[in-house]
């Protein structure tokens, strides 16, 4: 059984990666909106598309800023990179999202070791299971 999750692509702030443990897929978003923020009046609306993702349960998506993705390792010139995302991604998808969020962190901090950040940097990891929670009484 799957569901839909509606995302409101922003480029240049956050591209979703998503995991499909059935077909042990990662794969991008792929978007032509503005990034958040760039655009600060009503018009920004003209510039925004909704996108859907029909998920499964297990299925993990992980929302990010460009801080996390180009922050600087090595001798200050390497970036984290959306490839080096992606493999811990997929090394990671089978536990729960707190354990997937901090693996990643985890890992860019060693990369980062010594270096300044330069950029916010926000990350955030949803696993969609197979029910909703009940409601609160």
């Amino acid at each position: 059984m799957s569901r839909a999750a509606s995302y409101l692509p922003a480029p240049a702030t956050a591209t979703p990666c998503i995991t499909t443990p059935c077909v042990e897929e990662v794969f991008y978003f792929q978007s032509a909106g503005l990034g958040l923020g760039i655009i600060r009046n009503d018009s920004y609306e003209k510039h925004i598309k909704n996108q859907f993702y029909d998920y499964s349960p297990g299925d993990v998506m992980v929302i990010y800023t460009d801080g996390i993705v180009e922050a600087r390792g090595g001798d200050g010139t390497d970036e984290y990179g959306e490839d080096r995302l992606k493999q811990r991604l997929e090394e990671s998808y089978f536990q729960d999202a707190e354990n997937i969020k901090s693996f990643i962190l985890d890992d860019l901090n060693g990369f980062t070791h010594g270096h300044p950040i330069h950029d916010d940097q926000t990350l955030l990891v949803i696993k969609f299971k197979s029910a909703q929670p009940l409601p609160l009484a």
